[in-house]
């Protein structure tokens, strides 16, 4: 089934017509605070057309066809392990290339296993991080969601977690919640942050912690 014969069934099995999904698509943005997110009549012409959206839309979609929000990755990725994606590692239609800026942005995924910051970003979760911001801001947050996240790699793999550092030592700190302990590397030998998240797409549904 081509893409254009696809939007168009779901849109008809949900009683949604264009101008709905171009009025939710607009709420999600104004919310996000990113015009990125929005899905005009024009953009869902393109889509059934044959384009593929960018990430932004493709959350969009999925949120006002009430389907579930899923990436399908390279076999070689270990999906219990938290890890930095390569733009040639995601399958096209899934992250598209055309929504990437290698030059500043690159995207990670959290471990399905990888609870270290609890429901702030849940595992399953996939994370823009900006690398031109790979120092430590500094700032009176008050809450915990304020508070900068990074994602850092390390001589055990990548974390993504707040961060603290004092000279030379970085320190990876976990949700409170998670019961994961705090851990510390010297920079740059052992441990160089990639850069702030900022921005995350959470799972559509959430991952049950395994008994």
């Amino acid at each position: 089934m081509d893409s254009g014969t696809w939007i168009k069934q779901q849109l008809e099995e949900r009683f949604i017509k264009a101008s709905d999904l171009e009025r939710l698509s607009r709420a999600i943005a104004e919310a996000k605070g990113n015009p990125d997110y929005y899905v005009s009549h024009a953009t869902l012409a393109d889509i059934a057309a044959g384009s593929t959206p960018a990430i932004h839309k493709i959350f969009s979609l999925a949120v006002c066809l009430r389907l579930p929000f899923q990436l399908q990755f390279d076999q070689q990725i270990d999906p219990n392990q938290t890890t930095l994606l390569h733009p040639d590692q995601v399958q096209t239609g899934s992250l598209p290339a055309q929504g990437l800026n290698s030059q500043r942005f690159r995207y990670g995924l959290i471990g399905l296993e990888d609870r270290s910051l609890g429901d702030v970003i849940p595992p399953g979760s996939v994370v823009e991080i900006d690398k031109d911001q790979n120092t430590v801001l500094v700032f009176a947050w008050k809450t915990l969601r304020e508070r900068p996240i990074y994602f850092v790699w390390h001589q055990q793999g990548y974390s993504c977690c707040w961060c603290q550092q004092e000279a030379t030592e970085l320190t990876l700190i976990p949700h409170p919640a998670s019961r994961q302990p705090i851990r510390r590397f010297r920079m740059p030998r052992d441990a160089s942050i990639i850069g702030r998240v900022v921005n995350a797409w959470l799972p559509f549904q959430p991952v049950l912690a395994s008994c």
